[in-house]
């Protein structure tokens, strides 16, 4: 018994580290003390007292019977994430993290309505936590409601001030708002909290690229493509940053460096060509037009035909 209470000390949160307090995985090592303790007793009873081994063994197979039967029953719960927390909510219904959950893996599935209400429920039982805030934050963006969605991920940084995707997303909000000055702040948070996400950098670029400062465009490109440099993004907002400058030639080699990592990327073709044109390779533009024109880029009007002739 020392075995088990000893290692069962070891996991113990007397301080509670995030949501799990209680789980059977924590007694796993423990209870093999317990399968030795019942090891040699059957051993012992079987040298001293064999008379008794048989009953116990009938008591032992009906227990093992009816764990399994309790088990089969328990199939249907873990079908997927929606049976499992829907089957938590019905033994908990005040516990909010049934609802969460719930709503996190409805998300999955695009049933955002179900989804809401769900993150709805989960805030009326617990007003405090802020992943249900960040989490219905982002369906009211799903649904263009970004003055709600602002108000959700506000709530999630108060109440989370270290709450990294909050900061993300309320970012991106913010640049749909065109409130680029305050999504600025929101990703240089993440980065100051998380300085090793390339996604960051390509975001906080592309919102740079939407406010007309290319210059810093450019820097943030280089820090993910730093981060990773087979990001096809990352070439592709740093080529339409020097196309801006009209830098035609830097932008012609970031162009074809997200080529090389998406040969599929039909816009950095199109956008090619309108740089070769610029610069009086109408032969290369024109060919990157065709290659636009046939992974599905819309062109203007006549403007193969207008290269022809030039």
């Amino acid at each position: 018994m020392a075995f088990f209470f000893i290692n069962v000390a070891l996991v113990l949160q007397f301080v509670s580290v995030g949501n799990a307090v209680m789980a059977e995985r924590y007694t796993y090592v423990s209870y093999l003390g317990i399968f030795l303790i019942i090891g040699w007793g059957a051993q012992w009873i079987k040298e001293n007292r064999e008379k008794y081994l048989k009953p116990l063994l009938v008591v032992f197979v009906v227990y093992v019977v009816f764990l399994s039967w309790k088990s089969y029953k328990r199939i249907p719960v873990w079908k997927d994430g929606e049976t499992l927390w829907t089957d938590f909510i019905e033994k908990y219904p005040n516990v909010h993290d049934g609802y969460t959950n719930r709503g996190s893996y409805l998300v999955l599935f695009q049933r955002y309505e179900e989804a809401l209400h769900d993150f709805n429920m989960s805030i009326k039982l617990n007003p405090t936590y802020a992943k249900t805030y960040a989490n219905r934050g982002n369906i009211h963006g799903i649904f263009g409601k970004y003055k709600e969605a602002q108000a959700d991920y506000d709530k999630a940084v108060e109440l989370d001030s270290l709450y990294v995707d909050a900061y993300f997303n309320r970012a991106i909000n913010y640049s749909i708002l065109k409130d680029f000055e305050k999504a600025f702040e929101d990703y240089s948070k993440v980065i100051e909290l998380n300085p090793g996400i390339s996604k960051t950098y390509l975001n906080r670029a592309y919102a740079y690229i939407e406010y007309g400062d290319f210059e810093k465009a450019i820097e943030d490109c280089n820090k993910a493509l730093k981060i990773n440099k087979e990001s096809e993004n990352g070439w592709l907002y740093k080529a339409v940053a020097f196309h801006n400058l009209q830098d035609y030639t830097g932008a012609i080699e970031s162009y074809s460096a997200a080529i090389k990592y998406n040969s599929s990327l039909a816009v950095a073709y199109f956008n090619r060509s309108q740089c070769y044109k610029q610069i009086g390779d109408f032969e290369s533009a024109v060919r990157d037009a065709l290659q636009a024109q046939n992974l599905g880029q819309k062109l203007p009007q006549g403007y193969i035909e207008n290269l022809k002739r030039l």
